[in-house]
């Protein structure tokens, strides 16, 4: 039997709609086997959450602000009981969002402070960033507790946002060779081979303790970054820093797939 892990983080937002895809194209489809040693194995599907305590946008964000916290202290609160019956988590975890915000806006103003000193453009919200990197870093965490308890590794492990849907089940031969590689999707428009497109990734269980590191070890990558401005400039563009801390950092290969993923917007 494989084992994989479906991490879930972030805000539930479009959840209700997402989910089914889900189940019909992983949780539940018989389809999905890896083949192995000339036989097909079955894989079990273990899911891990780590979300919010309200829904969060749901639609696009179009004009880039400075100290984005979210349009969610107006969204409304999720419904806990539902989302545990949907996802029959091994973990799950929900937090305050007004608990965090501070803390996001605090770390994200060396950023700030580094993006006005370089004239970069306002592109991406740093404090939205660190949300995000915060929740895929605790929901490692589940993964990772649980197998330090249970004494193993899961196979492949698979990441993601709960306003993701999978269209098609995922390819078994990129699911089988996943050692030293990290997939993500290549829904970014054009070529821009020098991102990691952060709505999916998928590798082995290691790998993703490395990705995961992002939050914590975050202060020593602008020390390493400090004399090279185009690496420093990737901390506040996520797809290029992931690229970066993929390849260089962890030393993995990076490789753009056709995942089948698309996020859903109301």
């Amino acid at each position: 039997m494989i084992r994989a892990a479906l991490c879930l983080f972030g805000h539930v937002r479009t959840f209700n709609l997402t989910w089914p895809h889900w189940e019909n194209n992983l949780i539940n489809d018989d389809r999905w086997k890896i083949e192995t040693h000339l036989k097909l194995e079955e894989v079990q599907v273990d899911v891990f959450a780590h979300t919010w305590d309200t829904l969060g946008p749901v639609v696009k964000m179009t004009t880039p602000t400075k100290h984005f916290d979210g349009f969610d202290t107006e969204s409304g609160p999720i419904n806990i009981d539902t989302l545990k019956k949907k996802l029959n988590p091994v973990s799950l975890v929900v937090e305050r969002y007004d608990s965090k915000i501070e803390a996001f806006k605090k770390k994200a103003e060396r950023l700030y402070k580094m993006q006005e000193e370089h004239k970069w453009p306002v592109i991406h919200q740093p404090t939205a960033n660190f949300s995000q990197y915060y929740k895929i870093w605790q929901c490692n965490e589940l993964k990772r507790t649980h197998e330090r308890i249970h004494k193993f590794n899961y196979d492949v492990v698979i990441r993601t946002r709960f306003d993701v849907l999978l269209n098609v089940p995922f390819d078994q031969n990129m699911l089988r060779d996943c050692v030293d590689k990290v997939y993500s999707s290549e829904a970014s428009p054009g070529n821009r081979s020098h991102e990691a497109n952060d709505i999916c990734f998928i590798s082995s269980s290691s790998n993703m303790d490395g990705m995961a590191a992002i939050y914590p070890g975050f202060d020593k990558k602008i020390k390493k970054y400090k004399n090279e401005e185009r690496r420093l400039q990737s901390l506040i563009e996520p797809h290029s820093m992931w690229k970066e801390h993929i390849v260089d950092d962890l030393k993995l290969e990076s490789h753009k797939r056709n995942l089948h993923v698309s996020v859903c917007r109301k």
